[in-house]
């Protein structure tokens, strides 16, 4: 045996076996940044699902295809009945049956849902402009940077309070979003007026809270409004830091096999 020549081969076989791992890498990000945007823009839902089932069989990460597929029930206000039905069983199928408790505690969150006239994602983005289709990321001039265009529906709302003085004012962003609101009293509107110190313009201080946590890029969006609210220092607070990853954990039991094979044999 050439000892010389083996050890040539084995160390282009690693080199080879290095290269294709760090590709497969960037390439599922890449690819899942496309669906994501796909998903966000309300393209063709069939071709989407195709897409997914053969990201399924291919061995994609299954973390980033559910992820993928919430991020669609979501924008979607819901999946029809027969859409869910083959999503799940295609997720089952391709990444076993232990999965199917991840899947029925996203839908009793009901993040995993059949279709349904509770929220509208279309709405609400074109209500609150969430889609920032001119967007300059070396000299950001809207929230919408921070996800490569889109804004966080919870600071825009937090914008759109600070812009139109008030939470009454902002009746089409509540009413987009479908939830109950407490307004404050009438003497809000004095928060929103700018008072002059012996220092100049008193920075009056906006405690933004999240509940059930916060992302980065949440965070990063919430400080970028003390630079188009000069009169205004917002403080950040949450309960956590928050991640898709981290959110999918949550919504996946550890599940252990007692079985014993030897038994079974």
């Amino acid at each position: 045996m050439d000892v010389a020549k083996t050890k040539g081969l084995l160390d282009s076989h690693t080199n080879l076996a290095t290269h294709i791992s760090r590709l497969k890498k960037e390439i599922e990000p890449n690819q899942a940044a496309k669906l994501e945007f796909d998903i966000i823009q309300q393209s063709d839902i069939k071709d989407i699902i195709q897409r997914l089932e053969v990201k399924m069989v291919k061995g994609f990460d299954k973390r980033v295809i559910l992820r993928l597929i919430c991020l669609l029930s979501i924008t979607l206000s819901g999946l029809k009945k027969d859409e869910l039905d083959i999503l799940r069983k295609a997720y089952v199928t391709c990444y076993g049956w232990d999965e199917m408790t991840t899947l029925m505690n996203l839908q009793d969150a009901g993040i995993l849902r059949v279709r349904d006239d509770n929220f509208s994602f279309g709405k609400v983005k074109k209500t609150m402009q969430l889609i920032s289709e001119d967007l300059d990321e070396r000299n950001p001039a809207d929230i919408s940077f921070v996800y490569s265009g889109l804004a966080p529906i919870a600071v825009r709302l937090v914008e759109g309070l600070m812009s139109e003085r008030g939470i009454r004012n902002i009746s089409s962003f509540i009413k987009a979003l479908n939830i109950p609101v407490t307004a404050p009293s009438e003497a809000e509107a004095e928060f929103y007026t700018s008072k002059k110190g012996p220092m100049g313009i008193h920075r009056r201080k906006v405690l933004v809270y999240f509940l059930g946590g916060a992302t980065y890029a949440e965070i990063s969006a919430v400080r970028f409004l003390n630079t188009l609210f000069t009169d205004k220092q917002f403080i950040i607070a949450t309960t956590c830091i928050i991640s898709p990853n981290k959110a999918l954990r949550q919504m996946t039991p550890k599940i252990e096999n007692n079985l014993d094979k030897m038994k079974v044999l």
